[in-house]
């Protein structure tokens, strides 16, 4: 049998064009998109919410400004910590991860510099 027939046979195997193109997300991901753009506020925006309060209380009680911590500020401060763990969990579904990239130069070898100066 040729490579050809093997394809479009019946049996399984590669086909070209079959499957979900890539990119497209499968139906869960793009129903917990949907229901995450309903709530107004990305896991980003709740993660930079909570690092913001965060950081106030911090810098409020660094220059001796005391914040008096009681069981409301308390609670207030575990709901924001709630939040950005939460968060932390969704984003993945709603913001795409970002790659490093590696600079090589020619041949994957370091990148060589070359400066040509020119006297007119």
């Amino acid at each position: 049998m040729t490579a050809e027939k093997q394809s479009s046979s019946t049996r399984g195997g590669r086909r070209p064009g079959a499957g979900r193109k890539k990119g497209v997300p499968n139906k869960l991901t793009a129903a917990l998109r949907a229901r995450l753009d309903e709530t107004g506020m990305t896991p980003l925006e709740a993660m930079h919410r909570a690092m913001n309060e965060l950081c106030a209380k911090a810098d409020r009680m660094e220059l001796g400004k005391h914040v008096t911590i009681d069981a409301k500020v308390m609670d207030y401060l575990d709901l924001l910590e709630r939040a950005a763990e939460i968060a932390s969990k969704l984003a993945p579904y709603r913001h795409p991860k970002l790659q490093s990239i590696e600079h090589k130069g020619e041949g994957g070898g370091p990148i060589q510099q070359r400066v040509i100066v020119e006297f007119v």
